[in-house]
């Protein structure tokens, strides 16, 4: 059975726009004019274009970080950090008793 979820999203561009270019200055590549979207592009942004690849990594890591704390309510990320901790002691523990956890079960069977 599958089931899928419905959720809202909301798409957001972090990088590449113009200010982390004057800012980063990656290398300029020329415009494809092959691209249908080549005249609209130069006549915005001109005739050079830039990879989003062309960032350090180190940055991209740190724009991704800062859009993500962005939305992030830090109450319930708390409590999720909490919660996944808690299931991890749980795991541990049933883990570390595996044989006792599967006798309890077969007894509760029959």
């Amino acid at each position: 059975m599958t089931r899928r979820a419905r959720a809202e999203v909301e798409v957001r561009r972090v990088a590449l726009n113009m200010d982390q270019i004057q800012q980063y200055r990656p290398p300029p590549n020329p415009s494809k004019e092959t691209d249908p979207r080549y005249r609209q592009y130069t006549r915005q942004y001109g005739e050079h274009c830039w990879e989003l690849d062309a960032l350090p990594p180190n940055v991209l890591d740190q724009l991704a970080r800062d859009a993500i704390t962005e939305v992030i309510d830090p109450e319930l990320w708390n409590e999720a950090q909490d919660q996944e901790q808690s299931n991890r002691e749980l795991i541990s523990a049933v883990s570390e008793n595996w044989t006792a956890v599967t006798q309890l079960i077969r007894e509760e069977q029959t």
